[in-house]
């Protein structure tokens, strides 16, 4: 199998898993959602922040699959 598409099957995983992360977080932080505890507060913040920088992966891997994609073409 020629590298170029084997990559661009990895970095489509990564995507996958990044937005499985970010939506795992998006859960957890919905559940700390409504607490007027400066902890709670603090933990939904850390889960979206969290979701968020997933989210942002995601995108960079979709481009790198892309790139790899268009490469693996004659």
């Amino acid at each position: 199998i020629d590298l170029r598409v084997e990559n661009m099957a990895r970095w489509k995983a990564r995507a996958a898993a990044a937005r499985d992360d970010a939506a795992y977080h998006r859960k957890m932080g919905a559940s700390y959602s409504g607490g007027k505890l400066a902890t709670l507060q603090a933990q939904k913040a850390h889960c979206d922040k969290l979701a968020t920088l997933s989210e942002s992966a995601a995108g960079e891997y979709d481009a790198l699959a892309k790139a790899h994609e268009a490469l693996s073409k004659p």
